[in-house]
């Protein structure tokens, strides 16, 4: 600097544009830094039996996992779909996390597991499928039970009364 206030004020003035200038270079290759997740994360899925029928009031529990170290644990329930969703705190889930998925039906569990990839900014689905069918009346297997089982009561009360009618 020559020593007028005038080249000083300049100086400032250029390294105050400069620094104002580079802020919006930093905050974005800041911001592609690998970190936490922009915002929160989303989990969800179908649990079914192995007919594929929907199961309604399944718990779920989701789990997010840093290598073996269990970071978060959220909770939900399957809806009349079979579906469920749940949502993790976005300081709690990163790029390369396994979410694991567990169902219980009962006393029988079935689980499956993801890793977050890279990019993957918003959630994941993990479908999960028992290795059972879940007896209900409400299918055809089930109808064709309870009529199998009206068919013999009434071929038992008819013998029986038509034996009754004899003597």
């Amino acid at each position: 600097m020559n020593g007028s206030p005038l080249a000083g004020r300049r100086f400032y003035a250029v390294a105050i544009l400069l620094t104002l200038l580079s802020v919006p270079f930093l905050a974005i290759s800041v911001s592609t830094v690998k970190g936490d997740l922009p915002g929160p994360f989303f989990v969800d899925g179908y649990v079914k039996d192995n007919a594929g029928t929907p199961m309604q009031g399944v718990d779920v529990v989701v789990v997010s996992l840093h290598g073996e170290t269990v970071v978060s644990t959220v909770y939900g329930v399957t809806d009349e779909y079979g579906f469920y969703t749940v949502t993790f705190p976005t300081e709690t889930v990163d790029y390369g996390h396994t979410i694991r998925a567990t169902a219980t039906y009962g006393a029988s569990q079935v689980s499956d597991e993801v890793v977050v990839p890279d990019g993957e900014d918003f959630g994941v689905s993990i479908d999960l499928q028992f290795p059972f069918e879940i007896p209900q009346f409400g299918t055809v297997l089930g109808f064709l039970a309870v009529a199998a089982i009206v068919g013999v009561i009434a071929i038992v009360l008819l013998t029986k009364r038509s034996k009754a009618t004899k003597q």
